[in-house]
């Protein structure tokens, strides 16, 4: 495979119309919210990284989700292999 085989192949296959995305965290009613006022979310380490990845982590934590809130759904850890 070559990269423009796999560029030409996700763009024909990959979309978002219908993407179903899952967060894990200890607060879902704060997730929620934050998600539904589109928050930025910057990466925060514990150890110094390359800036490469510094750089790719602030695109990334401006990236707009545009999540309706009525699509918001916080799920109890108790009830998800229910």
């Amino acid at each position: 495979l070559t990269l423009a085989d796999v560029n030409r192949v996700i763009k024909e296959n990959l979309q978002t119309d219908n993407v179903h995305y899952v967060f894990i965290t200890a607060d879902g009613a704060d997730m929620q919210k934050r998600l539904a006022s589109q928050q930025t979310s910057p990466m925060v380490y514990n150890t110094k990284k390359p800036a490469e990845l510094v750089a790719e982590d602030k695109v990334i934590a401006d990236y707009k989700l545009a999540i309706p809130a009525k699509n918001i759904e916080v799920v109890k850890v108790e009830k998800v292999f229910q």
